[in-house]
């Protein structure tokens, strides 16, 4: 952990979060009002504005049978077009700041080091259970930074059987697979050495297309068009042509898509292009796993996307896309790409068959104990395929990098999600990226018709490379 540059950022995000209080206390005209207590916040949503959140009658209070003033709920208003745009904007300046302060708590005064206090009001630390909470109560033990002071490393909790899919959890004393983005340049190598991560391409996509054999993307991925231009051209059509500046019938045509918008056939556009494919993107990630179209909006209008501020908090860019709309888009989906639904028809049918799930990659089942779950059967063999496929290149790497290699820290560091970052002298970097690129740049021969590939990054941050 680089601590000049932490300490930059804590300053940042507490000015930040000064600034976001000021706001919205000016707009409710209440100079002390906290937007971290659940009692003024509950007292401005439901006494003085009387909210209705539109959420299920179980989900709108905790536990105790309070009303809940949660970010599922402070979401659900703001996909609601019955509040007013004065109180919208004061929901979003409420969201802002309790993320701010998450992130402050949870990943920033988090990583001083552990001889170091930290004090209770920079931030609360959502990562910490309550036993614990209740422990440092009990004995009196204040909070501490997570980083060692002899290494200058924080050393995150991973967890190998929590995920029914077999994929690597990541938990306390922090979350490393949750780490926002905007904060990764405060985690970096140590002096003279480099970091090297590489993250798998459309992972989960290329296996449904290979499992489910569609057509649309297998064609995407054989001829190295941007798979999620495709879905774009499936959605928005000739809208997302003239957005983009392609000629329709280069979608019918092999080779890569080639307008101002792409670089070699990556796609670096923006302005409404990018838009149209963001959204067509957030429409089929949300429509993979056979949810019907209601929950495809309800996932949607959750998506978050890191704000301008780039201090950790996030905008809902789709909060207000209507129902009418996002079945539309699904529709227009489903119509380029029909083998998904008869892939879902498969799915189930090969667990009526079986009696439980199963992907090819490791071998691993799920007996579905609870009960026959539509959504997750169809999930679990791609998830757990992805999950294998990661991590059978985890192990092939770090047979040819063993921990410590070139000195301690050194070796593969943190595996998130489909990405992996490796720490190595600078000299051994090019063949670091080599190794990581062979490992993850593969085939299986239980996924035919799709290469799995990934490009190596190098930096000193974490941000760089992953």
């Amino acid at each position: 952990v680089d601590q000049k540059r932490r300490h930059e950022e804590e300053i940042h995000l507490l000015r930040r979060r000064h600034e976001l209080l000021s706001d919205v206390r000016d707009r409710l005209e209440w100079n002390d009002f906290n937007p971290g207590s659940v009692y003024q916040v509950r007292d401005v949503l439901f006494t003085k504005w009387n909210l209705e959140p539109p959420v299920e009658e179980e989900d709108r209070y905790t536990a105790s049978g309070d009303p809940s003033t949660s970010d599922a709920i402070l979401r659900s208003l703001l996909s609601s077009r019955s509040v007013p745009d004065e109180q919208r904007d004061v929901i979003k300046l409420i969201r802002y700041y309790r993320k701010v302060q998450k992130v402050l708590g949870t990943y920033v005064t988090k990583l001083r080091p552990w001889d170091v206090r930290v004090n209770e009001d920079l931030g609360w630390d959502d990562e910490e259970e309550w036993a614990d909470k209740e422990t440092r109560k009990k004995y009196g033990l204040e909070k501490m930074g997570i980083v060692d002071p002899r290494t200058g490393r924080m050393h995150p909790g991973y967890n190998a059987h929590v995920a029914v899919t077999g994929r690597l959890s990541s938990s306390k004393p922090i979350n490393a697979q949750n780490f926002p983005k905007a904060m990764r340049a405060m985690v970096c190598a140590s002096p003279g050495n480099i970091l090297v991560g590489a993250d798998m391409d459309q992972l989960e996509l290329r296996i449904a297309a290979s499992r489910w054999d569609v057509a649309l993307y297998l064609r995407a991925f054989e001829e190295g068009k941007d798979p999620h231009s495709m879905t774009a051209f499936a959605v928005f059509g000739e809208a997302f042509c003239e957005a983009a500046g392609l000629d329709a019938a280069q979608f019918e045509r092999s080779g890569k898509l080639v307008s101002d918008s792409y670089v070699n056939g990556k796609f670096e556009g923006s302005g409404e292009a990018k838009k149209m494919r963001d959204l067509s993107k957030a429409v089929q990630y949300a429509s993979q796993y056979m949810a019907k179209v209601e929950t495809v909006q309800g996932l949607i209008c959750k998506t978050e996307i890191p704000s301008k501020a780039k201090d950790g908090s996030t905008d809902l860019p789709y909060a207000l896309l209507p129902l009418r709309r996002v079945r539309k888009m699904r529709d227009n989906w489903l119509k380029g790409a029909p083998e998904f639904e008869a892939g879902w028809d498969k799915e189930i049918g090969l667990f009526r068959q079986n009696g439980f799930g199963h992907e090819e990659v490791t071998g691993r089942r799920r007996d579905f104990l609870d009960g026959e779950m539509p959504n997750e059967i169809v999930n679990f063999p791609i998830q757990a395929s992805a999950a294998g496929l990661m991590n059978k290149a985890l192990i092939q790497l770090h047979e040819a990098i063993p921990l410590h290699k070139w000195g301690p820290g050194t070796g593969i560091i943190n595996q998130c999600h489909d990405s992996i970052v490796v720490e190595c002298p600078e000299s051994a970097a090019k063949e670091v990226a080599g190794l990581l690129e062979e490992c993850l740049n593969q085939t299986h021969p239980s996924l035919p018709g799709v290469d799995f590939t990934a490009s190596a990054a190098m930096g000193k941050t974490w941000k760089e490379v992953g």
